[in-house]
């Protein structure tokens, strides 16, 4: 079973592989335009569902510790 604190060093640990692996595989080997666009396209793709899907996490976790906190102001709601 992984842990959290693993899975934390791993992610960093491959963002940073990623980043080296385009420096010096795709950018100063030579790679063509296309592949560079594939590749910085494919990253951004897997970048923008990761931090969706870490903030639909956060989201249910402070649901479900949502009656713990409360930053309501304590004043009934207003009726006309």
């Amino acid at each position: 079973m992984v842990t959290v604190t693993e899975f934390i060093v791993q992610l960093l640990t491959s963002v940073a592989e990623l980043i080296q692996i385009f420096l010096f595989d795709v950018v100063i080997a030579g790679g063509d335009p296309l592949q560079i666009v594939a590749f910085v396209s494919g990253s951004i793709f897997i970048g923008v569902a990761s931090l969706y899907f870490t903030y639909l996490l956060l989201g249910a976790v402070a649901e479900l510790f949502g009656g713990l906190f409360s930053f309501e102001t304590g004043q009934p709601p207003q009726q006309e």
